[in-house]
């Protein structure tokens, strides 16, 4: 597994049948003129027919087939007909056919066998050591509308994963007909669930001497447009998922994924007894923790020393993609995947006298699967560590470079993770981050001189939590050139010049902070004309992020951060100016946000403030027009935020 991308065996689950699922051809013309225009709606592409056999034959091997035809309707479909399959010890393919057809379903041409791509996965994304391969293939034709047909033939010789059937295989594609037929008996039965979104399906069952055979049937899937902030499951298209409900095998360990408790303790097992320091690294362990007696001090010290000395490097071989290199391995070469790392500094720990578990997560910044507790499942491709504490347990991302011990990041902040422990596995939550941890405070001074030089303003910003994710991680790897250059291009104005700038890192207990001050001259913010002057504050922005969308709503909006952002702008008002005009103060409230704006004028000067709140949340379709209105109305808003002072008569 990874921390950028799932693990190559997590990998097979969702993609080894992700880009096309079959039905049977017999009953349909591969010409486009013969596609209702019903299906053309929305539709690049139209999944013509699908057919998918899934035969679970024992607990290591499954073979499996699907034939499909895709029609291209336009250069945006054109990646519907692209052909892509993983392979690796536990996944054969065993033959992979092609035909290309013309407009009017006229066969063109066959796949040649030396026209299929076979390479390794090897540097893809930060996968760097890997048996996993892929064979992929176009056809690279540009006439519209044609057709491709493939006919792909597999063995598993594994059942801890078994292919999901996905009906679609994305938004702006319609399927005219798809079929799975899914066979098993009572040595190797399956689990299956259904994320079928109100799909009118047909299904069937029959049981014969062989075992159980189920059907499912759909005709007639319209495409639809990608609605955006609409995912929430981690399915948005619908599919079928399938997991062994018994004993599974994977390679030549077999285990039980019938409850939480049985996946966890298979995994627990998988990597039992692979926490075994060499003598170096023990001794380093005592130099390092001698002088405290306090388990945090000794967490964090630890954390920092495997940061200090190992690198993160995406190990997949064989069964790596879920059991760990040792610890004497990634000690001795200095780098390890989170699997690898998670043991590592679980080990380190474990000679400290402090007790740890490693923990299973789905890692994504904003789609990821949330966990079904009702359906044991392994759709986790990240590890990370918990070392268990009676009130506040200390959790560990072990890939990170730049965080400290206690703090996640919005990687796997709030997940549903599985604990693996010598009792087996236990779903719990990882922490989660609210609205008063993630925080944006900019607090700006104006100053200007009425002679009309360039004003200069002080920037005093304070990240916390998630909102400093970024910049940490930006600020931690980078050169002091690269951070110079990122400061003299990417603040909110037209034209100005730094004069210096500092960054300070803090804790506000577990949540990390960054205090930024920057001191710069910035033209084009005052204008003056006759005896006033015009101070332009639209540099603010829109704290709210536009959501575009020209159809009618027909999902919830999913918002998957609480945050705050907070800004104060204050300009010293110069002798003989008072305030003319002023932003009026502004109230807005939904479910899903609140919003202040706030003038005052206190003396010599004045301040200006505006505060901007959102929760987390699956909001109803209806919500929609208000999430909208509101984003247009921050943004005119914004655009016109203004004060007019006026020079009085001497």
């Amino acid at each position: 597994m990874s921390i950028k991308t799932p693990g190559i065996l997590l990998l097979i689950l969702f993609f080894t049948c992700s880009e096309m699922y079959s039905a049977p051809k017999s009953n349909v013309s591969l010409s486009a003129g013969h596609i209702p225009d019903s299906l053309k709606k929305n539709a690049d592409a139209i999944i013509r027919y699908s057919h998918t056999e899934l035969n679970v034959l024992g607990i290591d091997k499954v073979s499996y087939k699907e034939v499909y035809a895709v029609t291209v309707l336009n250069e945006k479909g054109k990646k519907f007909s692209y052909m892509e399959d993983y392979y690796n010890l536990a996944v054969k393919i065993d033959k992979i056919k092609g035909r290309l057809y013309d407009q009017h379903g006229k066969e063109i041409r066959a796949l040649k066998d030396r026209e299929i791509a076979d390479r390794s996965t090897y540097g893809q994304s930060y996968v760097f050591h890997s048996d996993v391969r892929t064979k992929a293939h176009m056809f690279n034709y540009s006439q519209y509308p044609y057709t491709v047909e493939y006919e792909i033939t597999k063995t598993f010789l594994n059942t801890f994963f078994l292919p999901a059937w996905h009906i679609q295989p994305g938004y702006n594609c319609a399927v005219e007909q798809a079929t799975f037929e899914l066979r098993y008996n009572s040595k190797a039965p399956v689990k299956i669930k259904e994320y079928l979104d109100g799909l009118s399906i047909w299904k069937d069952s029959t049981i014969s001497p062989e075992g159980i055979t189920r059907t499912w049937k759909v005709n007639g899937v319209n495409a639809f447009e990608w609605e955006p902030y609409s995912v929430y499951t981690g399915y948005p298209y619908p599919c079928v998922l399938l997991s062994a409900a018994d004993t599974f095998k994977l390679m030549n360990y077999n285990g039980n994924m019938q409850t939480w408790n049985n996946l966890g303790a298979f995994i627990y097992k998988l990597n039992e007894g692979r926490d075994v320091l060499p003598e170096n690294k023990k001794a380093a362990v005592h130099s390092l923790i001698n002088d405290t007696d306090n388990i945090s001090s000794k967490v964090q010290k630890l954390y920092h020393y495997m940061q200090q000395t190992t690198r993160y490097v995406a190990n997949q071989y064989g069964i790596s993609g879920w059991q760990t290199f040792d610890a004497r391995h990634v000690a001795e070469n200095g780098y390890g995947d989170c699997k690898g790392l998670t043991n590592y500094l679980k080990a380190l720990l474990s000679e400290a006298g402090i007790k740890s578990y490693a923990a299973l997560v789905h890692a994504e910044e904003e789609s990821y699967y949330q966990l079904d507790e009702s359906y044991p499942f392994n759709a986790f491709n990240h590890v990370i560590l918990c070392v268990p504490r009676d009130k506040d347990s200390i959790w560990v991302e072990c890939t990170s470079k730049e965080f400290d011990a206690g703090y996640l990041g919005g990687f796997t902040e709030g997940r549903k993770v599985l604990l693996l422990t010598e009792e087996g596995g236990f779903l719990c939550n990882a922490p989660r981050y609210d609205k008063n941890d993630n925080r944006r405070i900019r607090n700006a001074v104006i100053r200007f001189d009425p002679a009309g030089s360039t004003p200069n303003i002080i920037l005093h910003n304070r990240y916390s939590g998630i909102m400093q994710d970024d910049l940490r991680t930006f600020l931690k790897r980078e050169s002091p050139g690269k951070i110079k250059e990122y400061i003299n291009t990417s603040l909110p104005f037209s034209s100005y010049s730094v004069h210096d700038y500092q960054y300070n890192y803090a804790q506000n207990g577990k949540i990390p902070v960054i205090e930024e001050t920057i001191d710069l001259s910035a033209s084009g913010l005052i204008h003056s004309v006759e005896k006033r002057t015009f101070i332009n504050i639209n540099w603010l922005g829109n704290p709210l992020k536009e959501i575009y969308q020209s159809t009618p709503r027909t999902k919830p909006i999913v918002l998957n951060r609480s945050f705050q952002l907070t800004d104060s702008v204050f300009i010293p008002l110069p002798e003989g100016y008072e305030l003319e005009s002023y932003p009026q103060p502004a109230q807005v409230d939904h479910s899903f946000a609140r919003y202040r704006l706030t003038f005052e004028s206190a003396g010599n000067g004045a301040w200006l403030v505006r505060h901007f709140e959102q929760d987390k949340g699956i909001y109803s379709a209806k919500e929609f027009e208000n999430y909208q209105q509101l984003y247009r109305t921050l943004k005119k808003e914004s655009a016109n935020l203004m004060l007019v002072l006026y020079h009085k008569s001497s």
